[in-house]
């Protein structure tokens, strides 16, 4: 099975919150982390903006990567969410067998 890290970042840690469980509860990842105090440094409508986000860190597979990503455009409240997904070629076998018994389990 193919395991994807897929990265966003928030401006709350609230809404960082209700992304991740979302996200578990319909097993379309595996566990997310909630990283706060991170600084992001980006143009938008033509100025450099300077802010302070959450970042999540989303661990899934191949099978349910298309979906998670449209669920999560769906809750994200940005305009263009920041939506990059890392494939996983390591692990450790017993997480990904975890992995895989977590995502094989949804409803």
């Amino acid at each position: 099975m193919d395991y994807y890290l897929v990265i966003t970042t928030l401006d709350s840690a609230e809404k960082g919150r209700s992304i991740a469980k979302a996200l578990v509860e319909e097993r379309l990842a595996a566990c997310v982390n909630l990283v706060p105090g991170i600084e992001s440094f980006y143009i938008w409508d033509g100025a450099l903006q300077e802010d302070r986000e959450f970042l999540l860190l989303i661990k899934t597979d191949q099978k349910h990567l298309p979906l998670l990503q449209e669920r999560l455009e769906a809750l994200h409240p940005y305009e263009v969410p920041e939506i990059l997904a890392f494939q996983i070629d390591r692990g450790a076998k017993s997480y990904l067998e975890w992995m895989d018994h977590l995502l094989g389990a949804r409803r």
